[in-house]
């Protein structure tokens, strides 16, 4: 196994820890997820609970990712954030620097809006859940 690295580390922050933040939210609603976080109290944490908390992260950080996609990036476009010019012909000279670029940069602004969706993701549930106040008139 590897070491986190610049490489994967972009991973970890833009799908990992978004994706945890939605999974640990299911637990509170899902007896399964909770004992997979081991936030039961009769039962301990386990390896494949892990694993399962992991998949089910990345899975749900993938889905929040194409959620920003879908939801923040036209909005970022509005409000003047061009859409780059990207032209593939010079790739394999400059494929280093365009991954460099991605890791150091994309991935940190990537985290940010997945972590924004993942955040309104996780305080609906607990929205839902109230019942609301009866408006006075």
């Amino acid at each position: 196994m590897t070491d986190v690295s610049d490489r994967n580390f972009g991973y970890l922050i833009a799908y990992l820890i978004p994706g945890f933040l939605v999974v640990t939210s299911l637990g509170h609603h899902s007896s399964s997820v909770s004992s997979w976080l081991g936030l039961d109290a009769q039962r301990t944490p386990t390896v494949g609970g892990f694993l399962y908390v992991t998949l089910a992260a990345v899975a749900a950080g993938m889905v929040v990712s194409a959620l920003r996609w879908l939801l923040i990036d036209p909005i970022q476009h509005h409000t003047g954030v061009s859409k780059p010019e990207l032209d593939f012909r010079g790739f394999g000279r400059k494929h280093a620097a365009f991954v460099a670029l991605a890791e150091n940069h994309y991935r940190y602004a990537q985290h940010y809006g997945n972590l924004l969706v993942a955040l309104v993701m996780n305080d609906s549930p607990s929205r839902m859940a109230q019942p609301h106040a009866p408006s006075r008139k």
